[in-house]
């Protein structure tokens, strides 16, 4: 089932119009990877986050030199693909730092955790092959299998599990979708039966259990919390928002006064486990209309507080641009606080973005400036690329360990910048 669809069928042409309007921006590490990237430099990314990393005995470069006078020598290191003999051997190799691959594979899991080589069968998707990360490539994983019966009906999938993620894939027997988060060998998911039935079901991958835990009205998009406890479900059909509790198997209605019955998955974020930030209505400021964001509280099912203003870089966070003082200004929707950059020449856009860190700059332009900045800590550093280096550089962010990628095609550096 695809999480961030929106339907088209029942959706009213005047609210798509107006609900795409307020969400027309592009998601920053989307638009970051058509523009600069291919699967293989994705991946490049994922698996130099966890190689081995020490300087290497050679030469500085003209390129490693400039990283050092940008943030200083002690935290720039080249990355150097080692493998300890404690840790598995790659299935498959890594080439100049990135792991080539073919047509037919996606990164996947909701931490993007795994890589799948897939084909297809008519329409439907069938995963042949899944990866994951290694010292010196990608590590073949060895998919375990889950058979269960409900109401006299065989079902089934394939999963991995990294953490506490699982990926499941090849369903069969009408199993439409196994939600990510994975707990102590309970995991939750959707079945279909026939045409018009959907439901929930809790299943216990080592017990072999299967317990059904809604009625058969789930025809829905889901969305679950970070920690596994709630799920927000999109009654498409009949264009409302729930709440379903997974351990309480109680379902609460949203009123479409909080969440628009037609909004996507993408116009919903979680702010923490109880709490969610969507689009509210608009409201005018003279002649000017602007949107509110809600934060609405699962539990008490009320807007707790609403804000002023969409956010451009996630539900939480919004930027600004102002040509007539060349600032660049970062608003937190949610504290009211911002942080302001001057002497800014670029209008630009937001390239990437992932958790405290946001690359800003024009991707267009030849002779522009980017910048990184820290969203928590409301800093930021200013990175001046020649144009020798920008033809085929490339920067990714690396949140958990608080820093950054950059290649140049040759060679990758892994920057710490926590210190921003």
């Amino acid at each position: 089932m695809d999480l961030k669809k929106l339907d088209y069928i029942t959706a009213p042409e005047e609210w798509i119009e107006d609900i795409l309007e307020k969400s027309s921006k592009t998601s920053p590490s989307k638009a970051f990877w058509r523009k600069y990237g291919s699967i293989a430099a994705m991946i490049g990314f994922f698996l130099l986050c966890s190689t081995s990393v020490t300087v290497a005995a050679m030469k500085s470069t003209a390129f490693q030199t400039w990283l050092e006078n940008i943030f200083g020598s002690g935290n720039v290191k080249e990355v150097v693909l080692t493998t300890p003999t404690a840790l598995p051997t790659a299935d498959v190799k890594a080439r100049d730092n990135t792991v080539p691959l073919q047509e037919n594979t996606m990164v996947a899991g909701e931490k993007e955790s795994f890589v799948c080589e897939y084909h297809f069968v008519g329409d439907e998707e069938q995963i042949d092959q899944v990866y994951t990360v290694v010292s010196d490539g990608l590590k073949k994983m060895t998919p375990s299998t889950f058979e269960g019966e409900y109401n006299g009906t065989k079902f089934g999938f394939q999963y991995v599990i990294s953490g506490n993620e699982i990926f499941a894939f090849n369903y069969t027997g009408g199993m439409s979708e196994v939600f990510f988060y994975y707990d102590k060998d309970t995991v939750y998911g959707a079945r279909t039966d026939g045409d018009k039935k959907e439901y929930l079901l809790k299943i216990n991958l080592s017990q072999n259990t299967v317990e059904k835990i809604s009625n058969d009205h789930m025809l829905c998009n889901f969305v679950m919390s970070p920690s596994g406890t709630k799920l927000l479900c999109n009654h498409r059909g009949d264009a409302y928002w729930s709440v379903f509790d997974v351990k309480t198997h109680t379902e609460k209605k949203i009123d479409t006064a909080l969440v628009n019955g037609y909004a996507r998955t993408s116009d919903i974020e979680f702010l923490d486990e109880d709490h969610i930030l969507t689009y509210g209505e608009s409201v005018f400021m003279g002649e000017d209309e602007n949107y509110e964001t809600y934060c609405i509280n699962l539990d008490t099912l009320k807007i707790e507080k609403k804000y002023n203003g969409t956010g451009e870089i996630d539900m939480k966070w919004d930027y600004r641009y102002d040509k007539k003082t060349k600032t660049l200004k970062f608003l937190d929707l949610v504290n009211g606080t911002s942080a302001t950059i001057p002497d800014v020449s670029t209008t630009g856009q937001i390239v990437a973005a992932k958790g405290d860190y946001v690359i800003f700059g024009d991707i267009d332009m030849e002779d522009d400036t980017f910048y990184l900045v820290n969203l928590s800590k409301k800093s930021w550093k200013k990175i001046d690329i020649p144009k020798e280096f920008r033809k085929n550089m490339e920067m990714h962010i690396v949140n958990t360990q608080k820093k950054i990628l950059v290649t140049n095609s040759k060679k990758a550096y892994l920057v710490d910048v926590s210190s921003l």
